[in-house]
């Protein structure tokens, strides 16, 4: 699979509407592509590289309002361990999950370093029994969460 032809595709879908459009997309530097790697235990995934490269910094109003770009990023494990404990779940994060995603302090989205160039997303949400697979891919959840942002917000016709 080739990432930066997924991620073209993403950056098409993001493109089409306004917001994103005049150098709204930004990426991270590989200084900073190393800092998030270190928060992690383990090599981060070819696709998401390839997305903080092209995107890991600013995606204009794509998901404006949740912690995903860096340096939030940075952060975003520990938010991850402390929702779980704040719910009281039995659930833990395994020392190679990497969570990329923490919407509002109640949900977050992670991925395994241990299960390749693409792993599988998986998401908590508060309050539940147990994590769900939400995407086969990272490359998957970003092409089709931009999609339907063209949709819902772009598309006019």
């Amino acid at each position: 699979m080739n990432h930066e032809t997924d991620m073209d595709v993403v950056v098409a879908n993001l493109t089409r509407f306004d917001s994103c459009q005049n150098g709204a997309l930004v990426g991270c530097s590989e200084k900073e592509i190393s800092e998030v790697a270190r928060t992690g235990n383990g090599p981060l995934p070819a696709a998401y590289v390839c997305f903080l490269r092209r995107m890991g910094k600013h995606a204009g109003g794509f998901y404006r309002g949740t912690d995903f770009f860096y340096p939030q990023v940075l952060k975003l494990n520990s938010w991850g361990r402390e929702l779980l404990q704040c719910c009281g779940t039995k659930l833990q994060l395994r020392n190679s999950d990497f969570v990329f995603s923490m919407h509002q302090g109640y949900q977050f989205l992670f991925f395994s370093l241990t299960s390749g160039d693409d792993p599988p997303v998986f998401q908590y949400l508060e309050g539940a029994s147990h994590f769900s697979q939400i995407f086969s891919s990272f490359s998957r959840f970003l092409i089709d969460t931009s999609l339907q942002r063209w949709r819902r917000d772009g598309n006019k016709g």
